[in-house]
């Protein structure tokens, strides 16, 4: 399939159009000028696509399947370097509940839980092989974003995955989530308070820049979120802002923001579908604070927190019934 053929050749082959993306252009025209590009960057102009979300004046990096590839070829590798995650973070993974068939545990912010491409960087699955040595099982049954934190279930045998695996599939394990969301005005506010407290967007990859997903009607997966309004406030963030006079960005440290803390309850399981159904324009409308991705306003973090999980143990069948509140 093309995809395949893709995934296998996309590290000696540039995808298909990339030279007509803006960042190579430019660095082709400085090589040819003899300049030297000191910084560059890319900022969305206007309104959102109606598939992917985008907000006017806002910065965004080169998509991961089509133009960074090609990028690889063009700029030093110290660009794409990144640091690894401090071993501290291994510290920060608190264990909530646990027996000889699972661990329920809280995720920090900041944590993969799975190796990624960097297998050195930590992971809730490379701390749980050195936490629980003598598990037999797969251990990771579900999974958080890397900027997520909250609850998580491990199995530490091969039963308790599967039976757990069961229940995570026929929708039977019930989880809550908490965010803060940024809302335009006071007027966005008191809608999403009247709205209907359900999400029904259609979601699929944005297959030339994962992890972003994309909402489509027609090929997307079907991804249901059920909200509850917890409470409203004004924030103080820090902030960048776009001086179009000057013709840069300027920092504001002392921007306020409309916000709103949700209860989301998710009746299906798409990848990043708590932060796109908030998002979107046919969701919410309101970004989750601090979401690199899809949000508009920066923040030390992603306020978005698994704080509840039920479940029947896999062994004895008893509903197990955890909480952990969020640090914000």
């Amino acid at each position: 399939d093309l995809l395949g053929i893709f995934k296998e050749f996309n590290q000696m082959v540039p995808p298909a159009g990339s030279g007509e993306c803006c960042e190579p252009k430019l660095l082709q025209y400085a090589f040819e000028h003899g300049l030297k590009p000191i910084q560059m960057a890319m900022f969305w102009w206007g309104e959102s696509p109606k598939e992917e979300i985008r907000h006017h004046l806002h910065f965004y990096p080169a998509c991961n399947g089509k133009c960074k590839p090609i990028l690889h070829w063009m700029l030093p590798a110290d660009v794409f370097e990144q640091a690894s995650a401090d071993a501290y973070i291994y510290n920060k993974v608190e264990i909530l509940y646990e027996d000889q068939e699972l661990a329920v545990i809280h995720k920090p912010e900041g944590m993969l839980s799975v190796p990624g491409k960097d297998a050195q960087q930590p992971s809730i699955y490379s701390w749980a092989r050195k936490q629980f040595p003598k598990a037999t099982g797969p251990l990771i049954v579900h999974r958080l974003d890397m900027a997520t934190s909250g609850l998580m279930v491990i199995a530490k045998t091969e039963f308790a995955y599967h039976r757990l695996q069961e229940q995570f599939t026929s929708h039977q394990v019930q989880k809550r989530y908490v965010a803060i969301v940024c809302c335009k005005d006071k007027d966005m506010a008191q809608r999403i308070k009247d709205a209907t407290k359900m999400i029904s967007l259609p979601l699929m990859p944005d297959y030339l820049d994962r992890p972003r997903q994309i909402v489509n009607h027609e090929q997307g997966k079907e991804a249901i979120t059920e909200y509850e309004v917890l409470g409203s406030e004004e924030r103080r963030v820090k902030s960048k802002e776009f001086n179009s006079a000057a013709n840069h960005e300027v920092q504001s440290s002392n921007l306020k923001v409309q916000c709103i803390r949700l209860a989301l309850y998710p009746k299906t399981g798409r990848t990043h579908q708590l932060r796109v159904h908030c998002a979107h324009r046919e969701g919410l409308d309101a970004p989750i604070l601090g979401d690199p991705l899809y949000g508009n306003v920066k923040a030390d973090r992603l306020y978005l927190h698994a704080e509840a999980i039920t479940f029947k143990h896999p062994l004895t069948g008893k509903e197990i019934h955890i909480e952990r509140k969020a640090d914000f």
